[in-house]
């Protein structure tokens, strides 16, 4: 597929109009427009629905929006390659715990964006697993995750110790852990490293599990436990930054459970590429 024509297709997708895409890439409208129905009828498909107040992606539109941007970032990184520089992607995606991206990270961002004031940044919360998936297969830069990777093509930057505890609602006054975590249990999906050190405790205490109740929401899980339906197993720092906070009652851990490092995970081969480059380095200034 002519990546010109991804370029284009990319572009009005990402601007959210012909108008603004063509300014952008200094093109006739009405050549861009004739370019991007080259385009649709090369897929076989239609890519854009076309509106008063601009463009959206058709299902299939979307999925090509998503190999463009791959593509087109692999084009110019594989350019500055051949040239022996360096290359600068101008955007710069992060797959993070939602825990992370409501405490610390926001901060991070902040300071990138002081620095870097160009630079898009994309940002997607899930399990420390499925960011570390994310970013073997090319789909994101980098992630925020629990614990050292061993993957021998990915990178570790250490960014932070976290204090685990456990939570429940503030009205109860149990403190004993083995008849808190005979509750039911409010967890993220598998591949949660929190998750993990839950499931370590259960099996060490010889307990099993009465009832787990699976969120993809922090919000959710800390509103759930507010209202009594269970226990969890959260970082400090993310029940605080809640005001459900108030409601709720953190419980100390035994010290072989109480904290979880973090850690930056990028590719090795993205050495080259100065945006991670700068996002780095500012990290490890703030060390």
């Amino acid at each position: 597929m002519d990546l010109t024509l991804l370029n284009y297709f990319y572009t009005v997708a990402r601007e959210g109009s012909f108008m603004a895409a063509a300014e952008k890439l200094g093109y006739a409208q009405s050549n861009l427009s004739m370019r991007i129905k080259q385009l649709e009828e090369i897929a076989g498909t239609e890519l854009l629905i076309r509106g008063r107040n601009g463009v959206t992606l058709t299902e299939r539109g979307q999925v090509l929006y998503s190999y463009a941007d791959k593509l087109l970032a692999l084009s110019e990184e594989a350019e500055s390659a051949v040239k022996g520089e360096g290359y600068s992607t101008g955007r710069i995606t992060i797959a993070t715990m939602e825990s992370a991206a409501v405490t610390f990270l926001p901060r991070l961002l902040a300071m990138f964006h002081k620095k870097c004031p160009d630079t898009s940044v994309k940002v997607i919360t899930g399990t420390s697993d499925a960011g570390i998936r994310a970013v073997l297969a090319n789909d994101t830069d980098m992630a925020v995750a629990v614990g050292v990777n061993s993957h021998e093509s990915l990178f570790s930057l250490p960014l932070k110790k976290e204090e685990l505890v456990l939570v429940t609602d503030r009205s109860d006054q149990e403190n004993d852990l083995k008849k808190l975590l005979a509750r039911p249990l409010l967890v993220f999906p598998s591949g949660c490293a929190y998750r993990r050190v839950l499931e370590r405790m259960l099996a060490d205490y010889g307990i099993t599990a009465v009832h787990t109740m699976e969120f993809t929401s922090l919000g959710a899980i800390l509103a759930s436990v507010s209202a009594g339906l269970g226990v969890s197993l959260l970082p400090a720092s993310a029940i605080n930054s809640f005001t459900a906070g108030n409601s709720l009652r953190m419980i100390p851990l035994p010290e072989e459970y109480k904290t979880a490092d973090i850690y930056l995970i990028f590719r090795r081969q993205s050495a080259g590429n100065r945006t991670l480059k700068n996002f780095i380095e500012m990290i490890t200034a703030e060390e």
